[in-house]
């Protein structure tokens, strides 16, 4: 799945990690492998460039110490295609063109997929055209909590709460109806809703659509007790909330005061490339 990026990939990077003129500062190691002065150096991007120079079209090579050069997969004629270049001189990241013929670096990239580590915790789904939700050029899905919370009761046994929904992208909704309506600490909305991991503080209990979907990516997103079932923030009756068998993956409905396994998850939107 490894890939050379696009030209608007690389634009796309550049303005993420903020823009000229520091971001190639923000893209270079701080080590002496820069000729002086390393314009701007920090690698706070974590980029890690380095300066390898490039091959010219005849065979000669220049520019070690002082340039970094990485190709994109795109043409901008017959001759020249795109490329990113950091120098020791500044700390600007330049996207020009040149000579095909030229030899340069790739920096490889895939897409996100679901088991990537990634914001807190591990990527559970992307969506996909047709999804509710999704919106062409927008990276944007639901991120797996790194492990379970313990295995609490849903709550508020007896009472409706309502404003409740199945649909993916409810959950947080859900989870503020429920901790708003139902104040019994150690639920399992209250757990979502309170867990801080990753640096992340938006967690939720997942819908019922969210929780179907980390079943079907249980493999890749690991950690999940498959002997057990799963609450979600979709309440059916006074008594019964929606749970997911990690078993079979049966939707079913169960009563609120009884334990069952929660996940947290959190949304997320990457970027937006149109």
């Amino acid at each position: 799945g490894w890939r050379v990026p696009t030209k608007e990939e690389l634009e796309y990077l550049v303005d993420y990690v903020g823009g000229n003129p520091g971001a190639g500062g923000a893209m270079k190691t701080t080590d002496t492998l820069w000729a002086p002065p390393n314009g701007g150096a920090s690698n706070a991007s974590g980029f890690n460039g380095m300066p390898t120079g490039y091959r010219s079209a005849t065979g000669g090579y220049f520019g070690l110490q002082y340039d970094g050069w990485w190709w994109t997969q795109d043409a901008a004629s017959p001759l020249v295609a795109w490329a990113l270049n950091l120098q020791a001189i500044n700390s600007t990241a330049w996207i020009s063109t040149r000579s095909r013929k030229q030899g340069k670096c790739v920096r490889c990239l895939r897409d996100l997929r679901p088991g990537d580590p990634f914001a807190g915790g591990v990527i559970a789904y992307i969506l996909q055209p047709g999804d509710s939700g999704y919106v062409a050029g927008e990276v944007n899905g639901l991120i797996a909590a790194p492990i379970d919370t313990t295995a609490p009761e849903w709550g508020c046994f007896g009472t409706l709460l309502g404003g409740t929904s199945a649909l993916y992208g409810q959950g947080e909704l859900n989870t503020g109806v429920i901790t708003a309506a139902c104040m019994t600490p150690g639920i399992a909305a209250d757990i979502a809703a309170n867990l801080n991991v990753g640096g992340y503080s938006d967690w939720h209990l997942p819908s019922e659509e969210e929780l179907i979907r980390l079943y079907q990516n249980r493999r890749a997103i690991g950690g999940f007790d498959t002997t057990t079932s799963y609450w979600s923030s979709t309440e059916v009756h006074p008594n019964k909330a929606r749970i997911v068998n990690f078993v079979s993956g049966t939707v079913s409905d169960r009563f609120k005061d009884k334990p069952h396994a929660v996940r947290p998850v959190r949304y997320f939107t990457i970027c937006d490339l149109d």
